[in-house]
């Protein structure tokens, strides 16, 4: 756990690889989809590790928490409104968007959720 960063720090970066990771979907080609999803990883793997860190160094605090949570919906919001935008330069009909980014925002929102009781049961 020798890094000069603290936990909160580490979200902000997860989360904004996990907006660079919208971006690059949005641009709807292959190699940028590729990058996409590696950034992807990126951001959940870094979001993986502010937990570890807050709980190794003792730096577990609510605004972690909250900005832990919320930067999951940001990253969330950004990587399925970035299919979507991607999907749109293909030729897809506002018909299949629909149907895509309303499956999106469910499990967006299902997501949401959970973390919210997972959180306020302790886990």
């Amino acid at each position: 756990m020798r890094t000069p960063l603290g936990p909160n720090p580490i979200t902000i970066l997860s989360i904004a690889i996990g907006i660079g990771a919208g971006f690059l979907f949005s641009r709807g080609t292959a190699w940028t989809a590729f990058g996409g999803a590696l950034a992807y990883l990126l951001a959940c793997l870094l979001d993986e590790c502010d937990g570890h860190i807050a709980r190794a160094k003792n730096l577990s605090s609510r605004l972690g928490e909250w900005l832990d949570m919320i930067g999951d919906y940001v990253t969330d919001l950004s990587l399925f409104s970035g299919i979507a935008l991607g999907m749109s330069h293909h030729g897809h009909g506002p018909n299949e968007l629909w149907i895509v980014w309303s499956v999106c925002f469910l499990g967006l929102t299902l997501h949401f959720f959970v973390t919210l009781i997972e959180k306020k049961r302790g886990f």
